[in-house]
């Protein structure tokens, strides 16, 4: 009977596949002799997770213990693919750290950088010496990440996805930089929940001109976050000056992911509506109806004429309604129906949703789904519950008819015994 070892390579290389998750059952193989060392190796430094800390801190000893792994003949810096990065502190020496190891890691393909909280965020200088030319995914959790050191990242020659928490904007920002003699090969960017004034968000994405799916908070200018006020951006919303502000990616968008942010609403409404017929390649559109309805509230203004505005592309149109809106234009606020969604509403209520189902195969030929769903969570915590509508027959009727998927959730206060 043949032992492990005298097994052929090729089903050596099938064993080690199957436990290239197991670091311990490889590390053991790796000792057996010098052919499986060789087989194993690239998969034992294939992903790695890192904490960097002050050279001080007694938790630093496995980070030294990996630096002096990265400088062992034969190096291993190359075999690396998958790294993370926890930062203990936002601090200098400890990014000058993560730096230095960054140094030595060419081969990456994907990297996270979670870095703590301080007065300074991760700049990556190490990109001069190792410009990382196979990395395609990148994410980054800093607190202080400001939109220069981002764009600085966006460089890389063949990263595709990027993803970031928040972004910072400190009071004396530096300029942002020109936009590169060769663009952004970028087709994902997702910018978390922070709100980036317009003109920055339009010189951010003059830098992506390939970007072909972008999530982010609505633009605008916020304040810090406070429960007690009533409103924490400092202006009105105004979805013309959104649209602009997405102007460079309006002709390579296919995904476009607006949300409200975690603020807890907008110093009124500018009364404009974004224009997306124009977007050629937009096929999912999410986004809040304060972007595409010019008036808040119930007012039976402000919903006619949304087909104009829908781009000819558009396959999934979902829209999020808050606290200040209604699918149904409903004065108290929310819908008063039974907990199975039945309930009376008059045919005005609704009609711009038939307006939609009446256009599909003249604008919007491969349009298949619309969602709509009103939010139920309030900023200072409080919940609802939340209702599937049951449409009226002819909506259904209406929908089935177009082949298109019609779904709506709605909110109802929440029952509570007390």
């Amino acid at each position: 009977m043949p032992t492990l070892t005298a097994l052929p390579n090729e089903v050596l290389h099938q064993i080690i596949l199957y436990l290239e998750h197991d670091l311990s059952a490889l590390r053991k193989l790796s000792i057996l002799n010098h052919n499986l060392y060789a087989l194993t190796r690239p998969h034992l430094y294939r992903r790695i997770n890192v904490f960097i800390t002050t050279r001080k801190d007694p938790l630093s000893v496995g980070y030294d213990l990996f630096m002096r792994t990265l400088t062992h003949e034969p190096l291993p810096g190359p075999l690396v693919r998958h790294v993370v990065l926890m930062l203990q502190k936002g601090l200098v020496e400890i990014h000058t750290r993560a730096n230095t190891l960054l140094r030595l890691l060419p081969g990456l393909v994907t990297l996270r950088i979670d870095a703590g909280h301080g007065r300074v965020g991760f700049t990556p200088t190490f990109l001069a010496s190792n410009p990382l030319y196979a990395l395609t995914e990148l994410v980054l959790n800093d607190p202080q990440l400001t939109i220069p050191v981002l764009i600085s990242w966006l460089a890389l020659p063949s990263l595709h996805s990027v993803t970031t928490s928040v972004l910072y904007f400190p009071p004396n920002a530096p300029r942002m930089p020109a936009s590169p003699s060769t663009p952004s090969a970028l087709s994902s960017l997702k910018l978390g929940s922070t709100h980036i004034r317009p003109p920055l968000l339009h010189a951010l994405l003059s830098h992506t001109p390939q970007l072909s799916a972008l999530s982010l908070a609505l633009p605008g200018l916020s304040t810090p976050f406070a429960p007690r006020v009533t409103h924490n951006m400092m202006v009105a919303l105004s979805p013309a000056e959104v649209a602009a502000a997405l102007e460079p990616v309006q002709g390579s968008l296919r995904v476009l992911n607006l949300s409200s942010g975690v603020m807890t609403g907008w110093g009124g409404h500018d009364g404009t509506r974004m224009d997306f017929s124009a977007w050629s390649q937009l096929r999912e559109l999410n986004v809040p109806a304060s972007c595409l309805f010019a008036t808040m509230g119930p007012a039976r203004t402000g919903r006619d004429g949304i087909g104009r505005l829908l781009p000819r592309s558009l396959e999934v149109l979902q829209i999020s309604f808050d606290f200040e809106w209604g699918v149904l234009y409903l004065d108290d606020g929310w819908a008063a129906f039974d907990a199975a969604g039945h309930g009376e509403v008059e045919r005005w209520k609704w009609a711009w949703l038939e307006e939609i189902a009446r256009g599909k195969n003249e604008r919007w030929p491969g349009l298949r789904a619309v969602k709509l769903e009103e939010r139920i969570k309030q900023p200072k915590g409080f919940y609802y519950d939340r209702v599937v509508w049951m449409q009226p027959r002819e909506l259904v009727e209406l929908y089935k008819e177009v082949d298109v998927t019609l779904e709506v959730w709605l909110r109802q206060p929440l029952d509570v015994d007390l």
